[in-house]
């Protein structure tokens, strides 16, 4: 039943796929997955399984919806996430799709092993022995195919028979796609297991636990060492940090000094990335202070109150950093990498977050990792289902009614070829890209005819009916 179920899915994947683009063969696809998946799997839980299932489903549409980057990225990494989650539940997210990469990668040879070196199985499920199974049919087909060749040379009217055999109805790039949705496949109904990954994700607690094991670290220094200079430390962090975020309240909150476009724009392109690596650098030094043995010390809350006032001032540098954005938006309207600094922003927010529950609850620091991947994976999903090219351009176009105030057309036609249904109102504003947007839009429209029902992608289908004048 198994087997049988694998060869089916594997030729309809094939159906699905060669040939084609990403669109709604994607959401099929994922659907006999899952439904696969199923039926398949015994030992099956169900609460990883809905989540992976409704996570893959919701990657499916949005490249059913839009099949961009976002959006395909999003889907490769569900179905990464569905493949271990339902064969090795308590992987954490970065281990569980090293399980899956790796077995994706390996399957040719795990695929091999298991069609060339099968093991028969007694009444009582005890292996009894080893035996050759694919050899036991593939010996004699080579040898009929070389004494075919052969013969040919010592017989001409078995060589002109054989010449009249032709195998050009067999389309060769579709057996090799065929065989490679096998191979990609092989993992889903065969998947293996790697104990050295799950003895890792076991042997680290969520919750940091006495007596603390030796390390580098404690080695050079002793706990009073350690204590005292971490006191230093975040003295001297807080005071940098409150003059930093003092000048942000004069400047951004108070009005005390205006901020010119030119020193926002500087503030947002230069310090933003800076920003990023100076939280996660914070992060680093309070996950190493807060490592093991300084989490036990209950006589001085001093350290305790310096590390959380120090992670509460990165959290407000980084909503000024987004107030500064913010303002940059309403000046410039929106754009890909402006929405992306709100995305970096907002991550690096949610590992502030992580931290100080690590810090309140005596959290291991791989526990952090493991929380803070499994957040980022579920934002991931979330905003692949968001139009963000329509959010851009529409914004540019709201941006371009203000008074003294022009639309980008350069970076307006720079966009994705979705975006014609949107730019086809700027042929009055950008009167010098006419010629340009006629022959994306032809273009546009020529490729879309082109594509098979498997392609179909919805906001594709959407911009070619506006754009052909069909109602």
């Amino acid at each position: 039943m198994k087997k049988s179920i694998y060869i089916l899915l594997a030729f309809v994947i094939s159906w699905l796929f060669y040939n084609q683009s990403f669109g709604l063969n994607a959401l099929i696809g994922s659907l006999l997955i899952i439904v696969a998946t199923k039926f398949i799997n015994t030992q099956l839980r169900w609460k990883p399984f809905v989540f992976s299932s409704v996570a893959l489903l919701l990657s499916a549409l949005s490249v059913f919806f839009y099949s961009n980057e976002l959006a395909l990225t999003a889907f490769w990494f569900s179905l990464g996430v569905h493949l271990f989650l339902n064969n090795q539940e308590k992987l954490s997210f970065v281990t569980g799709i090293l399980s899956s990469v790796v077995n994706w990668l390996l399957s040719f040879i795990f695929m091999l092993e298991s069609f060339f070196i099968q093991k028969e199985q007694g009444t009582t499920g005890v292996k009894k022995k080893k035996k050759l199974g694919v050899l036991l049919y593939l010996i004699p087909l080579l040898l009929i195919v070389i004494f075919i060749v052969f013969y040919r040379e010592i017989s001409e009217p078995f060589k002109h028979l054989t010449n009249k055999i032709s195998l050009d109805f067999i389309s060769w790039s579709w057996v090799w796609f065929t065989l490679g949705c096998f191979v990609f496949l092989f993992p889903t109904f065969y998947f293996r297991k790697f104990e050295a990954l799950s003895t890792f994700e076991s042997s680290i607690p969520n919750t940091i636990n006495r007596p603390i094991k030796a390390s580098f670290l404690n080695n050079i220094m002793n706990l009073k060492t350690e204590y005292y200079s971490a006191i230093l430390s975040f003295i001297g962090l807080n005071i940098l940090l409150l003059v930093v975020n003092g000048f942000d309240v004069a400047y951004l909150y108070m009005k005390i000094k205006p901020v010119s476009i030119l020193s926002l724009s500087e503030s947002v392109h230069q310090g933003v990335a800076n920003l990023i690596w100076s939280v996660v650098f914070a992060i680093v030094v309070v996950l190493t202070f807060y490592r093991g043995r300084l989490n036990f010390i209950s006589t001085d809350k001093t350290l305790f109150t310096l590390v959380i006032v120090w992670i509460l001032q990165n959290g407000f540098l980084v909503i000024s950093t987004a107030f500064r954005n913010y303002q940059y938006v309403e000046n410039w309207g929106l754009t890909y990498k402006r929405i992306g600094v709100y995305v970096y922003l907002g991550l690096t927010l949610l590992g502030l977050l992580f931290t100080l529950v690590k810090i309140l609850k005596h959290k291991h620091n791989w526990h952090l990792v493991r929380q803070f991947t499994w957040s980022v994976f579920v934002l991931l999903i979330i905003t692949s289902l968001i139009n963000w090219n329509k959010l851009v351009v529409q914004s540019q176009f709201e941006l371009s009614k203000r008074p003294n105030k022009h639309l980008d057309c350069n970076y307006i036609y720079r966009l994705s070829p979705i975006s014609l249904s949107y730019i086809n109102q700027a042929n009055d504003l950008c009167p010098e890209y006419s010629e340009r947007f006629l022959w994306d839009t032809q273009n546009f429209i020529e490729r879309v005819d082109k594509r098979d029902w498997q392609s179909f992608v919805l906001r594709d289908y959407l911009t070619h009916k506006k754009l052909s004048g069909e109602k």
